[in-house]
């Protein structure tokens, strides 16, 4: 029975965060954003998906008075940090 709570708990967490079609492709157009396979569509959108995550938990301290600045989704929202690392032409540390 725990086991079942758990599970469901996890769920629902990823539920309230999932990012919807419509608000996928949204970003999508509004910078511009093409890849070239499904797969890579789908990797940008999960890590799109992770940093609207942490956007919106920054932002939840921030009106609780517990951060000093606000966070906003840009056009580095769906990269890798090595993408948007080369997109500022900074070489990735090895």
């Amino acid at each position: 029975m725990h086991l079942k709570l758990v599970v469901f708990c996890i769920v629902a967490v990823a539920l309230v965060h999932a990012v919807s079609d419509e608000e996928w492709n949204s970003y999508k157009q509004k910078f511009n954003k093409k890849y070239n396979t499904p797969q890579d569509d789908a990797l940008h959108r999960s890590i799109y998906e992770k940093n609207v995550q942490k956007i919106d938990a920054h932002n939840q301290r921030f009106k609780a008075g517990q951060e000093t600045w606000e966070m906003g989704i840009n056009q580095f929202t769906d990269m890798t940090e090595e993408e948007s690392k080369k997109s500022f032409g900074l070489k990735p540390i090895n």
